[in-house]
């Protein structure tokens, strides 16, 4: 979820040297993301403040870069900081794992796409916003399904709303091919995962031990390779 966004917007645009700069940026800013909530956590222990310091100080040198590479990268700035301060505020209140911190991490993760694009001399944003509507719509499924799978395991309700979402999202997609002529592979894909949302808990609640999160990990990059590579290949033209 961290990567393939930002990997997305740079097939869209083209790679730039900015693009490195901004994607080594993020990927060390959610170092220091994560070690922030760690440290707060633990009420600020002293031990845990050092990889705040070391994370944060290599982030905001890698954020200067960017910016010198990019200035125009700064307007993203605002869309940013809230969705910051709000997965920090549930990080403080106890709530990091829940549904709504799972949302906004998803939101900044895949928004990273349209950053990437912007960081490069793409002009085509419509395609953009396509892919990281995509990407937005697995990644928010797979909150879902992965909670089913492991933290929300025989919970009914969780189960309901997971295979809900996966059908209207493939409903969706197949409005979007009849409608924009866009590939049919997106809706096979999501035929796939709305299978895999059912399936994959249903033989979850049969064993006499739950699929190991490791392996709920794997099944989900190969995912999540695979639905990246459909975005990338839904759009006439690609």
């Amino acid at each position: 979820m961290l990567i393939l966004p930002v990997i997305a917007g740079a097939v869209v645009s083209g790679p730039r040297w900015a693009q490195v700069a901004l994607g080594a940026c993020w990927l060390v800013g959610y170092l220091a993301y994560h070690a922030t909530g760690r440290w707060l956590r633990t009420h600020r222990r002293r031990r845990d403040r050092t990889p705040v310091l070391v994370y944060g100080s290599l982030a905001a040198a890698l954020g200067v870069l960017t910016l010198t590479l990019a200035p125009h990268l700064l307007r993203w700035v605002p869309v940013y900081v809230p969705l910051l301060g709000i997965s920090l505020w549930l990080t403080v209140r106890g709530r990091e794992r829940s549904l709504a911190n799972d949302v906004v991490t998803v939101v900044a993760a895949c928004l990273m796409a349209a950053v990437t694009f912007d960081a490069g001399d793409g002009e085509r944003w419509a395609w953009l916003w396509v892919v990281t509507g995509i990407l937005a719509a697995y990644f928010l499924g797979t909150v879902l399904y992965v909670k089913t799978m492991i933290r929300e395991r025989g919970r009914r309700a969780f189960l309901r709303a997971s295979i809900s979402y996966h059908a209207v999202v493939t409903v969706a997609a197949g409005a979007a091919v009849l409608v924009a002529r866009m590939s049919w592979w997106l809706v096979a894909t999501g035929a796939a995962l709305t299978v895999r949302s059912a399936l994959g808990p249903a033989v979850n609640a049969r064993r006499s031990l739950p699929v190991r999160p490791a392996v709920v990990g794997v099944g989900e990059i190969v995912a999540s390779i695979v639905v990246t590579a459909v975005a990338l290949s839904a759009v006439p033209g690609s």
